[in-house]
């Protein structure tokens, strides 16, 4: 019998079936995200490179470091080889949570280390020394609660990595999202990607309290770091 069927009587359990509604955009991209992080090795591109050594540059001796959307934890693993007391990652996959702690593990960090499956925009997020979000803003239509949550939970940096909006760089960014978000959609995927003003979320940063002390670009992203004033 279907659903709500009447012959499932008064005395019946309440269905358990997930409600009858398109996933949200969110519950979607995890699906990508845990799919896509089966089997995955960690990568550390040339931004994340950027966006790291910058960090690491302005002092990371004695922090703690939250870094949402951490992925597989390979940033985690190298801010505690580069001195950070502690760390704190969460991710929407629980496919990469499980391949960050075996990694924190393989290198000797898991007491020192604490990992969540969630959403930053979402999740409540204790303060920390620094905050990453390394290429995090992007994946998300409204990023206007993330960035105000997260930047209130940096103590003392905040650091970002999102695609660069401005002029030809940004003009190749919007097309090349376009091409990769199309290819996935064709072959059954989602991972929507989101090219936010790079002016507006700089301003949002700078309101919270910040003032930029390293940007700068690689490729089409634009990589920001900030310190509290």
């Amino acid at each position: 019998m279907g659903r709500g069927s009447l012959d499932s009587g008064p005395m019946s359990e309440p269905c358990a079936c997930p409600p009858d509604r398109p996933p949200t955009d969110i519950e979607r991209i995890t699906q990508h995200f845990d799919e896509r992080f089966r089997d995955w090795e960690p990568v550390c591109p040339a931004s994340t490179d950027l966006l790291f050594d910058w960090v690491r540059d302005e002092g990371l001796a004695g922090s703690s470091v939250l870094d949402i959307g951490c992925g597989t934890g390979a940033l985690i693993v190298r801010a505690l080889e580069a001195g950070a007391e502690r760390a704190t990652g969460g991710d929407l996959s629980s496919e990469a949570i499980a391949q960050a702690t075996a990694l924190v593990q393989e290198n000797g960090f898991a007491d020192r280390v604490e990992l969540w499956v969630g959403d930053g925009a979402v999740e409540p997020l204790k303060a920390h020394d620094v905050v990453l979000l390394d290429k995090v803003i992007c994946c998300y239509p409204d990023a206007d609660t993330l960035i105000a949550r997260s930047t209130a939970a940096a103590r003392r940096l905040y650091a970002i990595t999102i695609p660069e909006s401005r002029g030809l760089w940004g003009l190749i960014a919007r097309v090349r999202w376009f091409v990769f978000d199309l290819a996935e959609r064709l072959g059954g995927g989602y991972h929507p990607r989101f090219v936010h003003e790079r002016s507006e979320v700089e301003a949002k940063v700078l309101a919270a309290g910040f003032s930029p002390v390293h940007t700068g670009r690689q490729f089409v992203w634009f990589v920001g770091v900030y310190a509290r004033r």
